[in-house]
């Protein structure tokens, strides 16, 4: 009796799981369990077991499907997930560099000074007012791309003065850069370079005195110069020295470069290759050499050109947080070819030009800065063995009018090779 039940009891658990059992494919009930079980038992309890057994049973398609391994619904959590990951923001675009892209980078601004001083009865000092008015227009247009870049450069400074002693306006600075340059990185210390430069002035220049002296043309000392003298000009208050925009100097250049030293806030590069020069003025133009109280020595100025060897070192710096920048050049420009020679030959000069120059600025706010500029320039095809030398302190404020500033930016300098490195960690 204690047997009826115990299969009655199996049999209604069988038929209670056999729905279930029946979506449930891992979990299936094998029908031989059940036969096994059912020995001596009665034809009720035997067709509810066979009920059972054919309900437990899967579909043969569903088997074929248990034996194969479960790879879909492994994936589909790991879909849904970066589903919604992309919807949530949380997955983060693949970096692209924009250096091997290619980009373009530029900046416009203008930016002036101004000084005004008016004295009256100050022992040691002139009687009246004096101006000095400066303004300058600088530009960028740099394109990167890869291993390559291409940087031009566009600057003109020009300010004028009137003095309280002679009250006369005299222009006091009138420089216009343009260059193209381009540089190709071989490596991270080694490239090549290629740059052109144009330097001129735009507004002509008169040398102006109070009353009328005399011009005599140099050699000659201006004690000697008189009306009288073989190198007399001629006798104003108003010399016209040079037009607008003369003089004009090309500068070419072509070459490799190596980088010694460069780290994050302080580079050095050091070059070499061939360099071509050329002078351009028009008829009747002067340099002023010398000058006292009744004469100005002038040095009328030629045509050139010239065809050498050059080298130049080069060192930028800045601090930390980029307040002040830096940078010193020496270039020495040796030809072989120049229309020159031979009268600088007779002369006993040495054609050799040698360019040095330095600068520092100070950032004091974003429109303002100080800078400290100065020059010396050895170009005996112009001025014989005489050096040109200059030096600029102007407090100046400017204004952004398009684009970014980069205050390690500087003509004719080459990307850090870090710029280069891609985000996986190789150029």
């Amino acid at each position: 009796m204690k047997a009826i039940f115990a299969r009655l009891a199996a049999a209604a658990v069988i038929l209670s799981l056999a729905a279930p059992a029946a979506h449930a494919q891992a979990e299936a009930t094998p029908a031989g369990t059940v036969q096994e079980a059912s020995d001596s038992t009665g034809q009720a309890v035997d067709s509810a077991a066979d009920a059972a057994t054919e309900a437990a049973e899967p579909p043969a398609d569903a088997t074929a499907q248990a034996d194969e391994p479960a790879t879909a619904p492994a994936a589909a959590p790991a879909a849904v997930g970066a589903t919604a990951a992309v919807a949530a923001g949380t997955v983060a675009e693949e970096p692209i560099d924009t250096y091997y892209r290619g980009r373009w980078v530029g900046m416009l601004a203008i930016s002036g000074s101004l000084n005004i001083n008016s004295t009256s009865q100050m022992p040691g000092q002139p009687n009246g007012l004096s101006l000095t008015f400066n303004t300058a227009l600088d530009g960028v247009a740099d394109y990167y791309r890869g291993s390559h870049e291409w940087r031009n450069t566009f600057a003109w400074n020009v300010g004028v003065t009137r003095s309280a002693a002679e009250g006369l306006w005299v222009k006091s600075i009138d420089r216009l850069l343009l260059q193209s340059g381009y540089y190709y990185r071989v490596n991270e210390w080694f490239g090549a370079f290629a740059e052109l430069q144009l330097r001129s002035s735009v507004l002509p220049l008169y040398i102006q005195r109070p009353d009328a002296v005399d011009f005599c043309s140099a050699p000659g000392g201006a004690g000697d110069c008189n009306d009288g003298a073989a190198n007399f000009v001629e006798s104003t208050n108003s010399f016209r020295a040079t037009g607008g925009f003369q003089p004009i100097t090309l500068d070419e250049r072509i070459g490799v470069y190596v980088r010694p030293l460069d780290r994050r806030y302080v580079t050095m590069s050091v070059r070499t290759g061939l360099g071509a020069q050329q002078f351009f003025v028009s008829d009747n133009a002067w340099a002023e050499v010398s000058r006292d109280t009744n004469a100005v020595i002038v040095r009328e100025l030629s045509n050139y050109n010239i065809l050498g060897l050059l080298a130049d070192a080069r060192l930028r710096g800045a601090n930390k947080e980029e307040t002040f920048v830096y940078g010193t050049d020496l270039g020495i420009l040796f030809p072989f070819v120049d229309s020159k020679r031979q009268e600088l030959r007779d002369l006993d000069i040495s054609p050799l030009q040698v360019d040095l120059s330095a600068f520092i600025t100070f950032t004091l706010a974003s429109w303002a800065s100080l800078d400290i500029r100065g020059t010396a320039f050895r170009q005996p095809q112009v001025t014989g063995s005489d050096w040109q030398r200059s030096l600029n302190v102007l407090l100046t404020f400017s204004h952004i009018l398009v684009g970014d500033r980069d205050a390690s930016r500087e003509a004719g300098t080459t990307l850090r090779y870090e710029d280069f490195v891609g985000a996986d960690g190789a150029p």
